[in-house]
This record gives C-alpha cells, structure tokens and sequence, in this order.
C-alpha cells in the first residue's frame, strides 16, 4: 500500500509544478507511472491514435458534473461521483473478494477531478485529495451507466411451452451417473433443462430414499421448512396438507406462503401399488404471456392487487403477501407465477372494486392453466425424479388409489441460479 501511495504524492506535486509530465499515467490496478502519457487541462482531453494505435479512439469532454466519453463512435457519459464510487485502485476495492471500501456517503456532492488524462485504452482522474483513480475505455464500456449489454442474447433462451411443443422437443432425461460424474456434465444438463423447459428429469435411480437424496444433493442443497429438508411421505394425512391425501390437486406453486419461496421442487415416487395419481406440469410462464397478449389490464391487475398466502395448522400460521405475476426489478421481464388456488386467504383485505379485478384476471389465468392443451401429463415412476423450477412451472395430479410413497425437497432459488451462471455459464 505505501508504493501507490508514494507514487500517487509524487505525481501530485509534479501536476502542481508543471504543465505536462513525460512520466505520468497509472497503469490499471497496479498504480504504477507510465512513459509517454499526455495530459491535457479541462474541459477537454482528446486521444488521437497513431496509424499504429490499434487501441479505441477516445473523446473525453469534461462538463460541470460528470465526463462525456466517445469510445469508437459511441458516447456516454459518468458522473464524478459514480467515477470516484467505483475507483479500482486497491485502497478503494479489495479484489481478492470483489467489495468495494469506498465510503460512498463521505464523497463530497460537488466532487469534481482537478486532472484528467486519456492515454491509450486509459482514463486517468486526479481528485482534489491527490487520490488516483484509473479506468480502462473497454471497462467503462461494459461498465458506465447505460451501457449494460442485453446479457444472455446468444445463449440458450427459455422455450415457453404448451403440450404440443414439449411433446415434440422434451427435455432429455439426465441419468444419475451422469450427475456424479467429475466433469459435471450432468449438472450441466439440469440446468440447462431448468433455465430451457422449466423442469428435468434424472432417471437411473434406486426406489429408495437414500438413493433420492444422493441425486438431490448432487443437484443443490435441499431448502429446510417445517415439512423437513427432505420430505418422505404418503397418503396418510399425516401433515394437515392435502399432498399427503389422495385428492386430486390443481396445477399450482408450491410454497405461496413463504416469503422466501422455493425456487425449486424435487418429487420422486417411490411407490404406487393403485392406479391414477399422474402427474401434470404446466408452463406458468408461457400462461402468463398468453394472458398478457389477450389482455394487458387483467394481467396487470395480477401484478398489482395482493394476494396473501396461508398455511395453518395446529402449530404454524405462515403468511405471505405477494403477487400472482410478480417482474424483475432490473429488467422488467417476467420472472414468477406464484399461483395457487388451494392457499389463499379470505379476500378480506380488498376493496369490492379490487375483489372484482382480482376474480376476473385470477380466473382467466387459471382458464389458460388449467386448458388440456397448455399441461404435460406423465406419471412418475419409481427410479425417475422431477426437478421443477417453482418459480415458473405450476404442478399439480390427479386422485388415486392405494398407498403412494414420495420422496421429495425444496430447492433454494438462489442457490439454482448460482449454479446456472457458475456451472452451466447462464446469464440469469
């Protein structure tokens, strides 16, 4: 630290004694002085490249409050304080863990740099405490307000399904051994199943519980509620829960309940001596498109008006207030569906007006759901799990007979998509 420090007072009192240096220009990251850099007073800097240069051609125009920089023909612009906040200096930002120590509270608001240099492919900010910051052009590019690129545009995008078209393009199963392979290939392909389809099959299994779990915690880790960190059940009414009857249940999202909602379900039957109990699957998110194109107002109305979430028994009262069609803060795109006609509290807290709304967009959406065409029935067998991403497919079965044994989990959302961007190179 006592270098950069060193070279950084150093090159303050040259600025102040001269009005060009031969010896300036802080390399990125390493705060080292550099030949050849030019400085040039404010407001205006420019970089002409020679018929050599292959770096980007940079205009840097200093304004009152922020910099406008033309890179290769295109113009942004930074304000002081978004250059001063997002220093890369090792004093401003440890990049060992990827933090940043600026105090951002402490910048003064008329911030301002008192030198500002452009050499080569490098902008360099001297601040009135002497503080150096440096930032390469390719770096603001990716990085300056605005310029966010539409990451994730030339890879593998969600296929929004009905019947017809995943009938005809399934998800290839991904077999056990493929999962506990090194290379984690199999990894891989789940997820790439789950960001594509919504959901994944893992076959080669054992009808066992042990065996279930080991392919789970070969995926993710399993999401603890009070239903345990791996359910094992049946139709016994042991839990006041009507998966653990024999009834029949709409397509819906699990978990509507929970403010932390389960990003994922694992489900595996073990056992089935009866007949009925298929399971269905629908995409919640392709539904929620279809309403949207037939009717923008009633899918609005399902971004907007609440819904609360209940479970309750003997012991627990979990409630969460949340909407049906809920968006990405940043993107603004479609992110979950959290529907679930069995888990819902009186409408007691809505207007008349509100209540209508509500009923008439609620209704339609579970018209789209709940149509033969937009759901994927299959029956689950014993040595072949489902892996379903609970923010975006709907699940649900018919009734049955007999004794059926299942075997499943939660997923933690964060942990999926962790997984997607680190293991399967996403941009999720």
């Amino acid at each position: 630290m006592k270098r950069p420090r060193f070279l950084r007072q150093l090159q303050a009192l040259i600025l102040h004694e001269v009005d060009f240096l031969t010896t300036c220009g802080i390399r990125h990251l390493s705060c080292q002085l550099a030949p050849s850099t030019r400085l040039v007073p404010a407001p205006f800097c420019r970089h002409l490249s020679s018929a050599t240069d292959t770096q980007p051609v940079a205009d840097v125009q200093q304004r009152g409050d922020h910099l406008s920089i033309t890179v290769d023909g295109k113009t942004f612009k930074t304000s002081y304080i978004w250059l001063r906040d997002h220093c890369r200096c090792p004093e401003c930002y440890d990049h060992a863990c990827l933090q940043n120590f600026v105090h951002i509270a402490a910048i003064p608001t008329d911030i301002k740099p008192k030198r500002v240099t452009v050499e080569a492919d490098e902008l360099c900010l001297i601040w009135p405490d002497d503080h150096v910051t440096t930032y390469s052009m390719q770096w603001l590019l990716a990085n300056a307000p605005g310029q966010r690129s539409s990451d994730g545009a030339d890879q593998l995008q969600p296929l929004y399904w009905d019947r017809d078209i995943v009938t005809a393009n399934p998800p290839q199963d991904v077999h056990i051994d493929e999962l506990r392979s090194a290379s984690r290939s199999g990894l891989r392909k789940c997820l790439e199943n789950l960001h594509v389809y919504g959901f994944t099959f893992v076959s080669g299994l054992e009808a066992s519980r042990e065996s279930t779990e080991e392919a789970i915690k070969l995926i993710s880790s399993p999401m603890r509620t009070f239903y345990g960190s791996i359910f094992h059940y049946q139709n016994d009414g042991a839990v006041a829960d009507t998966g653990y009857t024999s009834k029949g249940l709409q397509n819906h999202t699990d978990g509507t309940y929970f403010d932390h909602n389960p990003g994922g379900l694992v489900l595996h039957c073990i056992y089935h001596d009866g007949t009925g109990g298929e399971n269905t699957l629908v995409d919640g998110h392709a539904a929620a498109r279809r309403l949207r194109a037939q009717d923008p107002g009633l899918y609005e109305a399902l971004r907007t008006i609440p819904v609360v979430g209940h479970y309750r028994d003997d012991v627990h009262d979990f409630r969460c207030y949340h909407h049906t069609i809920g968006h990405n803060v940043l993107t603004n795109q479609l992110e979950h569906v959290r529907y679930n006609p069995h888990d819902r509290r009186p409408l007691n807290y809505l207007s008349y007006e509100d209540a209508e709304r509500f009923y008439a967009a609620y209704r339609a959406l579970g018209r789209i759901i709940d149509s033969p065409d937009n759901e994927l029935q299959t029956k689950l067998q014993p040595g072949r799990m489902v892996v379903v991403d609970n923010w975006r497919l709907l699940h649900g079965r018919t009734a049955f007979t007999g004794k059926r044994v299942m075997v499943g989990c939660y997923l933690v959302r964060d942990e999926l998509q962790d997984m997607k961007r680190v293991v399967a190179n996403l941009a999720v």
